[in-house]
């Protein structure tokens, strides 16, 4: 009985295989041209050992492809067709200026072999990879792409690890920017993920809590929901910004908004034999009844008034016992008139605002370790 491919399979990947990743995994694969009478893509057939669906994205030869077929499973391997991903748009998804390397089609063939699509001038069909960002693309949203506006017009989820969107030429408005070929540019929120600490070590069998603070155009954002990561669980693991040491070495820890996964940041830490207590102090603001607590809005609006305050940390963790802190206030050329400052304790002042368009400077020293933390707060107006 004559082989087959499957049979020969282990020896073509080692012999004629060509490097791809898969997931992030070097892998080898055999690549093929498709063979067809009429083509307008350079499509290809790949068949590899390890698993791939339809929709997953293979870097080959320095471009990106993407599976655009169903998966045709052998007992040893897996075979589709792919396609070269022509270009990268740029749309708006959840406030957030989003990515997306993609497959362009005007007037040519689609993604399903011999189907032909004939659009009529000013439609153009958009596949791009499903996944948490991809799939809430919606109906009207838009971007810019080979110096023209593009609405999408409807979207096609019916294909299992891709999403297809169907759009047409739209007019250009005051908030596209053309250049850099982004749409609706007022629908962009800057926002950013700020870890407090800058430790980066953790000891061996010991916990270490990382503060992450949210702000949104530059104001603490309180309601988003975190997810943490650790690249690898064999070193550290993370729980809501706890880390714990499990094994010398090396390892990234990622902090990500659970609705917005391209809002991100990475700290590198270091798991280590054993280190000293790290003693770190935060400053604080809140309004005297206690409610507004935050770490990073340093200022008092006119006709209003706030404490300011500072806590001790030991390895990122609220220490039980908190040092005695002596305060002092610098009027950074600000007219006594436009402020009244009160200590009240050794642990927290109060600051009222009593004109605006000014800062003062507050200094705090522990008298415990000597440190000095100095803060600029702000005097605004009402409005």
């Amino acid at each position: 009985m004559p082989k087959s491919v499957e049979d020969y399979l282990d020896f073509l990947l080692k012999e004629k295989g060509k490097n791809v990743v898969i997931r992030g995994i070097q892998a080898k694969a055999i690549i093929t041209d498709v063979n067809e009478k009429i083509s307008y893509y350079d499509d290809k057939m790949i068949r590899t050992d390890m698993e791939i669906h339809t929709g997953e994205r293979i870097d080959y030869q320095t471009d990106q492809w993407i599976v655009i077929s169903e998966i045709d499973k052998n007992k040893n391997s897996y075979k589709a067709r792919i396609r070269k991903m022509n270009y990268t748009i740029k749309m708006v998804v959840d406030e957030v200026l989003c990515e997306f390397i993609s497959i362009i089609e005007g007037i040519s063939f689609g993604i399903d072999e011999g189907k032909f699509m004939n659009f009529e001038a000013g439609k153009i069909q958009v596949t791009i990879p499903a996944d948490s960002v991809s799939n809430k693309i919606d109906v009207d949203m838009r971007f810019i792409k080979m110096d023209k506006a593009w609405k999408v017009v409807g979207v096609d989820k019916s294909r299992l690890g891709i999403v297809i969107l169907h759009c047409e030429k739209d007019l250009f408005g005051s908030y596209d920017d053309r250049i850099n070929e982004i749409a609706n540019t007022n629908l962009i929120a800057i926002w950013e993920i700020q870890i407090n600490e800058e430790n980066c070590q953790v000891a061996l069998n010991k916990e270490f809590t990382f503060t992450a603070t949210v702000m949104k155009n530059s104001t603490e954002y309180q309601g988003a929901i975190l997810v943490w990561e650790s690249s690898d669980e064999n070193i550290a693991v993370v729980n809501d910004g706890v880390i714990t040491g499990v094994a010398i070495g090396s390892v990234e820890i990622s902090v990500h908004i659970q609705d917005k996964p391209t809002v991100k940041t990475n700290i590198q830490i270091e798991v280590v034999e054993s280190i000293p207590d790290v003693i770190t102090y935060k400053m604080w603001s809140s309004y005297t009844d206690g409610s507004g607590k935050s770490y990073t809005d340093f200022s008092v609006r006119y006709g209003s008034s706030k404490w300011f305050g500072v806590e001790k940390y030991v390895n990122g963790v609220l220490a039980d016992v908190n040092d005695t802190y002596s305060f002092s206030l610098n009027p950074n050329g600000t007219p006594s008139s436009n402020y009244i400052y009160t200590v009240i304790n050794s642990y927290k002042v109060k600051l009222e605002g009593e004109g605006y368009g000014y800062s003062v400077i507050l200094s705090a020293t522990s008298n415990e370790s000597g440190e000095i933390l100095t803060q600029s707060i702000q005097l605004k107006s009402l409005f």
